[in-house]
């Protein structure tokens, strides 16, 4: 059995659709059709019913779906330790953008260091649909947040690799910057009495109506901003990250943002005196292969 056809079995196994499937692996759907026979000749069982012109998994091919993706993470680990540093290995990495914009780096030395020649494949999706991802076989590595991580099924590896801090974020060209270092400017002396939360409030935020970790739409609260405490009433709405960078970069708005992020674009964290609006969000790491997390967690 060619481990190859397994791995196409999977995608074929997620989507239920030849079709859909040589989209994805970027292949003819007559060489996904002979790989499935294949399998089903090696098994001596039909892996999917078919309904008219629509293939569904049945129980057998279920039962491949789990084992599969145990048997190819395994074989791809063992040509690691056996090769070491002379073995070509493909790394499906998946996750939100705002955690792989962060770990990305990371992971991609973590891998190397191990695996110079392998080819990793970064690829934006939500939280849930990452999970599912390393669940169905899809993915090598999954990044999600303390939200779902009771969700992680049993046989699958979680740790924790970091967490992220969400601040209030500011411009250097920002009015609320600017009125203290005109105060500095005047007294000589270093304000160090921060911003009341009434005053920040009174400027407008850009703020995205789409959560940048489950892809939920929420036109109050999307970037974990504790709205019914701090209600923001002037707001302008952005997905994307470099239009959101340009609003503040411009001093015409604020934004609650990840730490790494704002250090990125060299914004200024700010903090309130009378109100904590800090918050941590803690991020996971979720992968069949507990060697491959373990490189990525250390140190």
């Amino acid at each position: 059995m060619n481990t190859d056809d397994l791995d196409k079995f999977l995608v074929i196994a997620a989507t239920e659709n030849l079709q859909k499937a040589a989209e994805i692996l970027d292949c003819n759907p007559s060489m996904l059709s002979k790989a499935l026979k294949r399998l089903e000749h090696n098994f001596n069982t039909p892996l999917f019913d078919r309904v008219g012109k629509h293939i569904r998994l049945n129980m057998a091919g279920r039962t491949l779906q789990n084992n599969a993706a145990q048997i190819t993470t395994a074989v791809k680990q063992t040509k690691v330790d056996i090769a070491h540093q002379q073995v070509d290995i493909a790394y499906h990495v998946v996750g939100p953008a705002i955690l792989l914009r962060r770990w990305a780096s990371v992971i991609n030395a973590a891998i190397r260091h191990d695996v110079p020649q392998a080819s990793i494949k970064f690829a934006h999706v939500y939280e849930v649909q990452a999970l599912h991802n390393i669940v169905n076989g899809l993915a090598d590595l999954a990044l999600i947040t303390e939200e779902i991580r009771d969700k992680v099924p049993a046989n699958l590896y979680c740790q924790s690799i970091g967490s992220l801090k969400m601040h209030l974020t500011a411009s250097h060209s920002h009015p609320l910057i600017k009125k203290k270092i005109s105060k500095k400017n005047v007294t000589g002396l270093q304000d160090n009495s921060g911003y009341l939360i009434a005053d920040i409030l009174s400027h407008p935020f850009v703020v995205p109506e789409q959560s940048p970790y489950c892809g939920k739409t929420d036109k109050t609260s999307c970037d974990g901003w504790n709205e019914a405490t701090y209600p923001r009433r002037q707001k302008m709405i952005s997905n994307d990250a470099n239009i959101s960078a340009s609003l503040i970069h411009s001093g015409q708005a604020l934004a609650y943002s990840p730490d790494y992020w704002i250090k990125d674009q060299g914004f200024i964290a700010i903090k309130a005196t009378d109100a904590n609006i800090t918050r941590t969000e803690d991020v996971f790491i979720v992968s069949r292969n507990l060697a491959l997390i373990e490189k990525c967690t250390q140190g």
